[in-house]
């Protein structure tokens, strides 16, 4: 199997600009609209905003960004795998990467926003193998039953909410 190159895009590129408009769409279908919180391409490319594409035999496959939401927290935002390549190891990569990148920069925490339905039931798996925990609602986010919100901490800082585990229970 070809190994997955993630790197630096530009969101409105065309063939990575498709994969961000199938994320929204997906989104738009499973979501209502308050708990849809998907960005668009020129979302994408706000300044405090880093986004990648993950390339497998030079096409794009999947996506992922990273923003900085100040104060040391980042928020991981559209991560994204094309249908074709799920189960192949390409949100583990991007989320590793993302991570790497925000450890880089110094951030002490990352947040992210995912879906309660059974269809992201991967994504929620692969962010608690990776370390994430539920948390509190954060940044602009409010609670609803749609939306799920986890933080893995990078290091040290207050915290907006506790972080607990996807029962419930407080995380050490």
């Amino acid at each position: 199997m070809p190994e997955v190159e993630i790197g630096p895009a530009d969101p409105s590129q065309p063939d990575v600009a498709e994969m961000v408009a199938a994320h929204l769409a997906r989104s738009q279908a499973l979501y209502a609209a308050e708990a849809s919180h998907v960005l668009s391409t020129d979302a994408l490319r706000a300044p405090s905003i880093k986004f990648f594409a993950a390339r497998l035999d030079g096409q794009p496959v999947g996506i992922g960004a990273l923003r900085d939401l100040g104060d040391g927290v980042g928020e991981i935002k559209s991560m994204f795998t094309r249908d074709e390549a799920r189960g192949r190891g390409v949100g583990r990569a991007m989320l590793s990467y993302i991570v790497a990148i925000a450890r880089s920069a110094g951030l002490q925490r990352l947040c992210l926003e995912t879906g309660t339905d059974p269809d992201s039931v991967a994504a929620r798996t692969l962010y608690t193998s990776m370390d994430f925990r539920e948390c509190d609602p954060f940044g602009p986010y409010a609670a609803h039953p749609d939306s799920m919100f986890m933080a893995l901490d990078l290091g040290t800082i207050d915290r907006p909410g506790p972080i607990r585990d996807l029962d419930g229970q407080a995380a050490p």
